[in-house]
C-alpha cells in the first residue's frame, strides 16, 4: 500500500499523448474574452454557514467527524488519520479538502412539507434520532421511507417481539420470490425495529397505534420495494388505475402481471418539499443508517416552476425531473402488496395527481448534473430516448448527445483513445465473463454501438481497471471483518490470517463484498483487471472503510492543450465525466446484454434499483465551460480562470497498482479483501492464485506429505 504522494508509473502512462505530438486534437475556443463576462452562477445550498455548491459532490459526515470540515495528514494510519485545522480561506480544494456533508443538519434548518426517504437498509431507531422532524415521535411532516429490506417480516412493532416472523401466504404475496442478496448486508437492529403496517389497512394514513409504534411519527410510512416490474402492455393508461380503493396502496390486479429479478432495491436519494414551494433532492451512496465508512453526496435546491412552456423547451435537454419520476413511478409499481405507493402519498399529502406532477410543481432546468438510473427490466438501447434508457446505457447515451453539434459541450480534446475506465465498487458480483464486462466497458466509453464504433474488443478491455481494497489494507486501517453466513459454513477471513494485533469493529461490517466462491466464478481475465484501493492523499477526509461508489473517465489525452487553448489550470487529474452511484459492479446493477429471442436486436436486462449523478465536463468557450478534475496544483479561490477546474473530493487513488507484479502474470502479489471464505473454498479455484490461498493448499500439501 502506498504511503507517499508519488505518482505511480503505470505502463500505460508511457504512451501518454505527450505536448504538440500529432496525437493531440486542437479545437478552437470562441476568441471573446472571459475578463468581461460574469461568472456563472451554480446553485449552493448553505448548512450551518458553509455553503454546498451542486455542481460537485461532497464527502459525507460520520458518527467519527467532529467538525464539519477536517483535513488529515497524508502519514495518517489507522481507523482515525491525524486530524489537523483547516482554513476556510480555500474551498477549490488546493490547499484543504472541501467541507463534509452533514445530511442531519441540512433536514433540521429546512422547513418541510413532506419528505421522501429512499434506501436499500433503513436503522429506524437511528433515524427517529437523526431526523427528529421527519421520524421523531413528535414530528408533523409527513415522511415516505421507501427502503428494500426482503426475506422474512421484522415484526417487533406488533407485540414487541424481537424475533422475525414468517409471513402468511396472505403476507408473503410477491417476497417469496426474493433472493438473498450480495450487495449489503445490514445490521439485525436495521430490520428488527422497522415498522410494518398494520394488519388492518395497511394502506391508510390513520390507524390505531400501540406503544411501540409511538417511538416513531405517526405521519411515517415504511413501504417495502421489490425487484419486480411490470410488462408495458399490462400498465394502464390511467395513472389512478394503478392504485388500490384506498387510493395509497397498489392495485393487488396488477401485481398478478409482474415479472420478479434477483435483485435489490438498491438506491439512495432524498426528496425534500419545502413550505416556500422549492424541493431539495439529495443523491448520496449512503444507506438510511448510522453513518461509519466513506460515503458521498451530492445535492441541490430546484425552485417552484412558473411557465409551464419554458418548461417544455427545456425537458428534451434538462431531462432531470422526468427521469426522478420514472424512477417514482417504477417504484410505485414494485411497492409490497398493501404499502404506501410514492403516487399514493403524493396524491394524498401533496394532493397531486399523478407523479408526473413532479415536473409540472418544480424547475429542473438548471440541473448541474445528469441523473442515471436504473430499474429491472429489458432496455432496448436503439429505440428509446435517453431519458428512458439506464444504467451504462444512459451514460453513453448522454455522452453522446454531449458530443454532438457544432460546438458539444464535450469537443474532441476532451476525449482520449488513451483515456483510462476507472470502475470503483464496494460489491463484485460473481460469473463474470470478458464478453459481458467487455460490453460494460464499451457502454462507458462510448463504443456501445458496433454498427459506428470499429474500435475492437481487444482495445476497449485493457482500458479498465477495477478498484478493490486489499486485505492488508484493511487490516493497516483496523476495519472490521465478517462472515456473512453461520459459523458453521464460513470462515472469517479476520481469523485466517494473523490476527494478533488485529482490533475488530463490529460496527463496519457489511461494507465490501467479495466471497472466495465468488471470487472463483469470474473470469480470469477479469481478475486481471483489478487494482488495489488505496486512499488518495492528500486524504479527502480521516479513513474509514469504503461505502462510496463511482465510475469514471479518467482523461489521458494531452492536458497541455487545454491549458493553452482554454486556460484551464494545472490538476494531477482530469475527468471527462465522473459518476457517483450507488451501482455496484453485478450484472444485476450494470445489467446483462441479451439477444431476444426470434429477433436480431439485443436488450441489456437489468435486476436492480439504482441511482446516481453524473458530472460531465464541458467545453465551449464560455463562461460556463467546467473541468472535474483532482488536487489542483495551486489555488483559485482569488483568480478565476478562463476554465473553471472543480475538484472532486475523490477518497482513492486513480493510480493504484496491479494486483498482479507484472501484466504477464496470473498470480496475485496481495490477497483481495473477501468477507466471507466458506469452507472448501480457500484454495480452489482462482484463490489458488492469491498468496492466501497458495499458503493454504502449501499447508495441506504438507500435512499430507506428513501422514506416514
Amino acid at each position: 500500500m502506498a504511503s507517499n504522494g508519488s505518482k505511480r508509473v503505470r505502463p500505460w502512462d508511457k504512451i501518454r499523448a505527450q505536448p504538440l505530438s500529432d496525437k493531440a486534437t486542437k479545437v478552437g475556443r470562441d476568441s471573446q474574452s472571459l475578463e468581461d463576462v460574469p461568472p456563472v452562477e451554480v446553485p449552493r445550498i448553505a448548512i450551518d454557514g458553509v455553503e454546498f455548491l451542486s455542481d460537485r459532490f461532497y464527502l459525507n459526515k460520520t458518527i467519527y467527524d467532529d467538525g464539519i470540515a477536517t483535513s488529515a495528514s497524508p502519514g495518517g494510519v489507522g481507523l482515525y488519520a491525524t486530524a489537523t485545522s483547516c482554513t476556510n480561506a480555500c474551498r477549490c480544494g488546493a490547499r484543504c479538502p472541501p467541507p463534509l456533508f452533514d445530511r442531519s443538519r441540512l433536514v433540521a434548518q429546512l422547513n418541510l412539507k413532506a419528505a421522501i426517504l429512499v434506501s436499500y437498509t433503513v436503522q429506524p431507531s437511528w433515524l427517529a434520532k437523526e431526523f427528529p422532524t421527519l421520524l421523531g415521535p413528535h414530528a408533523n411532516v409527513p415522511t415516505l421511507v421507501l427502503h428494500g429490506k426482503k426475506g422474512l417480516i421484522a415484526d417487533p412493532i406488533h407485540g414487541g417481539a424481537k424475533k422475525y416472523k414468517i409471513p402468511t401466504k396472505d403476507e408473503q404475496d410477491d417476497s417469496s420470490f426474493t433472493s438473498q442478496d450480495e450487495e449489503e448486508s445490514p445490521r439485525d437492529e436495521a430490520v428488527q425495529n422497522c415498522p410494518a403496517p398494520p394488519p388492518v389497512a395497511k394502506a391508510t394514513f390513520s390507524s390505531t397505534r400501540n406503544a411501540a409504534e409511538k417511538s416513531y411519527s405517526e405521519r411515517a410510512f415504511w413501504t417495502q420495494v421489490q425487484n419486480a416490474f411490470i410488462p408495458s402492455q399490462h400498465i394502464p393508461r390511467s395513472r389512478t388505475a394503478w392504485l388500490a380503493e384506498d387510493g395509497c396502496s397498489l392495485n393487488p390486479s396488477l401485481i398478478e402481471h409482474r415479472v420478479y429479478r434477483r435483485g435489490v432495491h438498491h438506491p439512495k436519494f432524498m426528496i425534500l418539499l419545502e413550505r416556500s414551494g422549492d424541493v431539495v433532492v439529495v443523491v448520496s451512496t449512503s444507506n438510511l443508517t448510522e453513518p461509519r465508512a466513506t460515503d458521498a453526496s451530492w445535492l441541490q435546491r430546484f425552485p417552484a416552476a412558473r411557465s409551464s412552456r419554458e418548461r417544455k423547451l427545456k425537458e428534451e435537454e434538462d431531462d432531470f425531473g422526468i427521469v426522478l419520476t420514472n424512477m417514482l413511478e417504477a417504484q410505485t409499481l414494485s411497492c409490497r402488496k398493501g404499502h404506501v405507493t410514492p403516487m399514493g402519498f403524493c396524491r394524498q399529502e401533496l394532493g397531486w395527481n399523478s407523479l408526473r406532477d413532479l415536473t409540472k410543481h418544480f424547475d429542473f432546468s438548471k440541473a448541474q448534473v445528469h441523473l442515471v438510473a436504473t430499474i429491472p427490466g429489458d432496455r432496448l438501447s436503439k429505440t428509446a430516448s435517453p431519458s428512458e434508457l439506464f444504467g451504462r446505457q444512459r451514460v453513453s447515451a448522454v455522452m453522446k448527445r454531449l458530443s454532438q453539434g457544432p460546438t458539444p459541450r464535450l469537443p474532441p480534446i476532451l476525449r482520449s483513445e488513451d483515456d483510462r475506465l476507472i470502475v470503483q465498487p464496494t460489491s463484485l458480483g460473481s460469473e463474470w465473463t470478458r464478453a459481458n464486462m467487455t460490453e460494460v466497458v464499451r457502454s462507458y466509453l462510448g463504443h456501445e454501438d458496433r454498427d459506428v464504433s470499429k474500435v475492437r474488443d481487444a482495445q476497449i478491455f485493457p482500458r479498465l481497471d477495477i478498484l478493490w481494497p486489499t486485505e492488508r489494507f484493511m487490516k493497516a486501517y483496523r476495519t472490521g471483518f465478517a462472515g456473512r453466513g453461520s459459523p458453521a459454513s464460513v470462515v472469517c477471513i479476520g481469523d485466517a490470517f494473523d490476527t494478533k494485533e488485529l482490533v475488530l469493529f463490529k460496527e463496519n461490517e457489511g461494507y465490501l463484498f467479495l466471497s472466495s466462491d465468488t471470487f472463483s466464478k469470474i473470469d480470469l481475465s477479469c481478475l486481471s483487471r483489478m487494482a488495489q484501493y488505496e486512499v488518495s492523499v492528500p486524504l479527502q477526509r480521516s479513513c474509514l472503510p469504503p461505502h462510496i461508489k463511482s465510475i469514471c473517465r479518467l482523461f489521458q489525452g494531452n492536458d497541455y492543450r487545454l491549458r493553452q487553448d482554454y486556460g484551464l489550470p494545472k490538476s494531477e487529474e482530469i475527468f471527462s465525466y465522473f459518476l457517483l452511484t450507488s451501482a455496484c459492479l453485478s450484472r444485476g446493477a450494470q445489467g446483462e446484454t441479451l439477444t431476444q429471442l426470434g429477433s436480431r436486436e439485443t436488450v441489456v436486462s437489468y435486476a436492480n434499483f439504482e441511482l446516481g449523478v453524473l458530472f460531465t465536463s464541458r467545453l465551449q468557450g464560455k463562461a460556463s465551460d467546467r473541468v472535474y478534475g483532482w488536487k489542483p496544483a495551486q489555488c483559485m479561490c482569488r483568480n478565476r480562470p478562463r476554465t473553471s477546474l472543480i475538484h472532486l473530493p475523490v477518497p482513492f487513488s486513480l493510480r493504484p497498482a496491479r494486483y498482479q507484479s507484472d501484466r504477464d502474470d496470473v498470480e496475485f502479489c496481495e490477497t483481495p479483501y473477501f468477507h466471507e471464505i466458506a469452507l472448501g473454498t480457500a484454495c480452489v479455484g482462482n484463490m489458488k492464485l492469491t498468496p492466501y490461498g497458495a499458503a493454504i493448499a502449501n499447508q495441506q500439501e504438507s500435512k499430507r506429505i506428513d501422514i506416514p
